[in-house]
């Protein structure tokens, strides 16, 4: 795939690779617990929202939780629509 979905909006901070944004979406699970919220394992992720990102260097796909996605570890690329 070529075009705007592929050019570089973020670099992780400490990897200095680069990603495309694709967007922000929804986790959708209905058994998976995030034990990091809830000690006692009752904290449900279902709905949480997700950023969606694609690696420039070889196309893979990748979700994480979007305050990981925001909290600094990602600096936007200037020049994106990202920025």
């Amino acid at each position: 795939m070529q075009g705007s979905q592929d050019a570089p909006t973020h670099r992780h901070k400490k990897r200095g690779s680069t990603y495309a944004l694709i967007g922000i979406g929804k986790m959708q699970a209905e058994h998976w617990r995030d034990i990091a919220v809830d000690e006692d394992e009752t904290a449900l992720v279902d709905l949480r929202e997700v950023a969606i990102y694609r690696s420039v260097d070889d196309g893979s796909l990748w979700a994480r939780p979007r305050e990981e996605f925001e909290d600094g570890r990602f600096e936007v690329l200037e020049g994106t629509d990202a920025s």
